[in-house]
């Protein structure tokens, strides 16, 4: 095997690794992204019904938007949701 040969294998494999370690991470995110999503929906409707049950008018609706910020911030996007809510009662 000659160097060139050698050295072309070597940056061949490189890639290789940095490609399955890219997209791992990435299949990471993804699927954080959506039990994220999912966890939240699951928690605006439980949280409406509780509001519902206590009379409270601070209901937020389950659509792309909410479900959404909650996948991308988690909590703290569960809290501004439910805060935006509280803000348009006032």
């Amino acid at each position: 095997m000659k160097f060139n040969q050698a050295a072309l294998l070597m940056v061949v494999m490189c890639v290789i690794v940095l490609v399955i370690v890219f997209v791992k991470i990435r299949m990471e995110f993804i699927i954080n992204f959506i039990l994220r999503m999912v966890f939240g929906a699951v928690g605006i409707y439980f949280l409406n019904s509780l509001f519902i049950a206590k009379g409270l008018d601070a209901l937020v609706g389950i659509n792309f938007g909410t479900v959404g910020a909650i996948g991308i911030l988690g909590i703290p996007g569960f809290l501004l949701v439910y805060a935006i809510a509280l803000f348009q009662l006032l």
